[in-house]
């Protein structure tokens, strides 16, 4: 298994695994509510590409996971009761981290996170950041398995899910 930056140019087999993702999703026990080209978007892919902020683990050329890491955030973080303190500038969030799902239950995502604590670690961030709708169980017990301190629940808007509960997750560095 491989873990790297994503390329500008894998734009559109990043979207067909997106897609893929989430059509395989749909009958899941948790489906992550998810909508093609609403969440991830491609603008939002296109954005994270052009700005290297797109991750990938692959096994033999195959795309197996993928996340968005920057230090972007909704509306709704700063009423959050971080346990870092970290500020803006000093914390990366996790966007869109998706495995396939005929790969789940292998602690491909605890390898992604793993992944992601080291770039953050050295980009100097104080923090990981993530938000998981409410409900969503496998991330819901992923977070904490990995460190991760639970920073409250909030209601957030996302054009795919509309103004849902989340559940707020911090890793200090």
């Amino acid at each position: 298994m491989h873990f790297r930056q994503a390329r500008p140019d894998e734009f559109f087999r990043i979207r067909r695994f997106y897609h893929d993702l989430t059509d395989r999703m749909q009958n899941a026990a948790y489906a992550p509510g998810w909508i093609k080209d609403v969440y991830p978007s491609p603008a939002m892919l296109r954005q994270a590409l052009q700005k290297g902020e797109l991750y990938l683990a692959t096994e033999k050329e195959a795309l197996i996971a993928a996340m968005i890491v920057n230090d972007q955030c909704t509306d709704g973080y700063q009423q959050a009761d971080w346990p870092s303190g970290a500020g803006p500038g000093e914390v990366l969030t996790i966007h869109a981290l998706g495995v396939d799902p005929r790969r789940q239950g292998q602690g491909l995502g605890k390898q992604m996170i793993a992944f992601v604590m080291g770039l953050a670690k050295a980009k100097g961030a104080k923090a990981l950041r993530v938000d998981v709708l409410d409900g969503n169980m496998p991330a819901l017990r992923l977070y904490p398995s990995l460190g991760f301190l639970h920073a409250g629940s909030i209601e957030l808007f996302y054009e795919n899910t509309g103004l849902c509960r989340f559940i707020l997750f911090e890793l200090p560095l």
